[in-house]
């Protein structure tokens, strides 16, 4: 592990003050009224706000992506559950479980009636709940849902009791954890017509919901025999010599099916996903129609968000040189999709509204004036930071702060 000496660690932080010193005197300043439009072709802007606890933090979010309509088409995740998991974590505590308890998961809304029991009522209703409320915002904003959960996510011990033959892989880090934890095995036929049924009644309930956006081997969740699990490849005997490609496949399909059988057409993506080795050749050749791994499609960015998973735990800090490079790709025929990020890694937490409309000035600063070489990133640099920081202000000084702490240069 790398050391820091003091003086290095107190030179790091203060260049990222003098940046929020500069955010925070911007946060007055009117969004910029920009003369021209996008000439791209239509895209769809995703926002995976995963860590909105109630329904008037989560319409600050929605408001402010509804402000990308007028560019195309805009889902925002509307998964996050109102409490963490607390039932699941053991007595006396468990970092790992800590880690681990806001990442959602289907039954933790809609649970099959075999899983209902296991789980606390008022909770899954308290869930229920919010995800109605999050649907009755987006509609009146014109905006359509994504769901970003998981269908391999651990469950209670209670569960697997019950029915021990469903009982799949072990995914605690038995370093971190004080109690092991178990996913199901979504090789059996059994388990997958479970996910297939509680997906149908998602739908049904949040027809809005037009991309299911997953994960795995990773934060509470893994499939049998994953290369990625902590205590390592792991499963019952019987699925043992499936390949990881077969695995997802059917899997994918199982959540695709519930879909259609609830009414619904979305879209499979992959995004924390943990595929070792040999894993995502395998993986990549079997997946289905409408099912991408976000890291392998080139029809979608990112790279544009907030530092909060950067800088954790500061928050409102963007790195707008950076944003300014990244969103040369949105002039790109190819690039359909834009992924926006402001949560913490595992749902833990929301940047600010504040800095969420900050980065989206950004970004239409950007769509109107697209930059292609590092000369006109940093004039557009300075044009952003002496915007923000008012007439007065030397636009050269402002955005000294910015490319002091990137330290990226092409």
């Amino acid at each position: 592990m790398r050391h820091y000496s003091r003086k290095s660690v107190l030179k790091y932080f203060s260049v990222r003050v003098r940046a929020v010193v500069v955010l925070l005197l911007a946060t007055t300043i009117p969004t910029v009224d920009l003369a021209r439009p996008a000439v791209a072709a239509e895209k769809t802007f995703q926002f995976n706000v995963r860590a909105a606890r109630d329904v008037e933090t989560f319409r600050a979010y929605a408001e402010l992506a509804a402000r990308m309509k007028k560019y195309g088409h805009v889902q925002i995740a509307i998964s996050g559950i109102a409490d963490k998991a607390w039932f699941q974590i053991p007595a006396g505590g468990s970092p790992w479980h800590q880690y681990a308890c806001y990442v959602s998961a289907p039954w933790m809304f809609y649970p099959h009636p075999r899983l209902a029991p296991h789980f606390p009522a008022e909770w899954i209703e308290a869930n229920r709940a919010l995800l109605q409320a999050k649907r009755a915002v987006i509609n009146e904003l014109g905006l359509k849902a994504i769901f970003a959960g998981k269908n391999s996510q651990m469950l209670p011990e209670s569960f697997f009791v019950e029915n021990p033959h469903l009982r799949g892989p072990r995914v605690d880090h038995p370093r971190r954890s004080r109690g092991e934890a178990f996913a199901w095995c979504v090789d059996l036929p059994e388990t997958r017509e479970m996910i297939e049924s509680m997906m149908a009644e998602m739908l049904r309930s949040a027809p809005e919901i037009e991309v299911f956006s997953s994960g795995t081997n990773d934060a509470g969740s893994g499939l049998c025999w994953a290369a990625a699990q902590y205590p390592g490849p792991n499963g019952p005997r019987h699925c043992m010599n499936r390949s990881a490609g077969q695995r997802v496949r059917d899997l994918v399909l199982a959540v695709l099916r519930g879909a259609r059988a609830g009414g619904g057409q979305i879209d499979f993506r992959w995004s924390n996903v943990n595929f070792w080795q040999n894993e995502m050749d395998v993986v990549l050749p079997l997946l289905p129609e409408n099912a991408f791994i976000d890291s392998r499609d080139h029809s979608r960015m990112g790279g544009v968000g907030t530092l909060i998973n950067e800088a954790w735990p500061f928050m409102g800090l963007i790195d707008p040189l950076s944003v300014i490079q990244s969103m040369e790709r949105y002039h790109d025929p190819e690039i359909r999709v834009l992924s926006v990020g402001s949560s913490a890694m595992y749902a833990r937490h929301e940047d600010s509204p504040e800095t969420v409309s900050k980065l989206l000035d950004l970004v239409e600063i950007c769509i109107a004036n697209p930059t292609t070489n590092l000369s006109q990133r940093l004039e557009l640099l300075r044009m952003v930071a002496g915007r923000w920081a008012g007439e007065r202000a030397s636009a050269s000084r402002c955005s000294r702060p910015f490319t002091t702490s990137t330290g990226r240069w092409s």
